[in-house]
């Protein structure tokens, strides 16, 4: 894993540490440094932030160790795509403080741009226009991504996918004016910054059929009947009526 090494040259009245590096585990990171120069008497210990940082947050957690300390772990197990920062500042007696110094780590999955960045992805809700497709991110928010994309085409056509940019905060889209009883299939992935894709997962469905005079965009699934026409069931099965003429069953 590539280290930056960032140093504040210019000292104050307490010394800065020297030496400061990260090493990291495949659960744990830990930032290790050589003590200040300046005299015991004068040094009360040293105050350690680690910030976290990735294409959507950064916060920043800060904690105070005694003088004899020269390591500190970060508190929680490392997620990947994550980078973190550890910045050591000394504290004097008085109040006072040295300059800092600081250093950074880059936390990564082997082959990132290889790995699977989704799960699954799942159809929620079909009509004959409409679907609603989710999908279940390996990380929290894809912080290793730009963004999602899901891309839909008709079966066994040759034209293009119509593909769509998702924001990574999210996890579903609905997908409009789609071709009624039609078999279409998805391909849903993350994309990375310089534009490469993660592995694609491929889903299917197909739309509903739309019966001729039906309205199917009728909210909380009610089904709006044309003027005129009357509904009933019997013995299990719908019916339309149109005044005197003979029912027609509903498919």
């Amino acid at each position: 894993m590539q280290l930056t090494d960032n140093v504040v040259a210019k000292s104050g009245i307490i010394e800065p540490i020297s030496r400061l590096y990260i090493n990291s585990t495949t659960s744990l990171i830990t930032a290790q440094w050589t003590a200040s120069n300046s005299s015991s008497e004068c040094i009360e210990g040293y105050e350690v932030c680690w910030n976290r940082s990735s294409l959507i947050f950064t916060n920043t957690t800060c904690s105070n160790v005694s003088a004899s300390t020269t390591s500190h772990s970060y508190s929680e197990q490392h997620e990947n795509c994550i980078d973190y920062t550890a910045t050591i500042t000394t504290l004097g007696v008085n109040g006072l403080r040295s300059n800092p110094r600081f250093t950074s780590i880059s936390i990564s999955p082997l082959n990132v741009n290889d790995s699977t960045m989704i799960q699954s992805v799942n159809v929620v809700n079909v009509t004959g226009r409409n679907v609603v497709l989710s999908w279940e991110p390996v990380y929290d928010e894809s912080p290793c991504a730009s963004y999602y994309s899901v891309c839909h085409l008709e079966h066994n056509s040759r034209g293009q996918p119509n593909c769509l940019a998702v924001d990574k905060t999210r996890n579903n889209i609905t997908l409009q004016l789609l071709k009624s009883y039609t078999r279409y299939n998805v391909n849903v992935s993350a994309v990375f910054p310089d534009q490469t894709q993660s592995d694609v997962v491929v889903t299917n469905f197909r739309t509903a059929d739309v019966t001729p005079g039906v309205d199917q965009t009728a909210d909380d699934g009610e089904i709006k009947w044309p003027r005129g026409l009357t509904h009933y069931s019997c013995v299990g099965v719908d019916y339309l009526r149109r005044g005197d003429r003979s029912s027609v069953p509903v498919r």
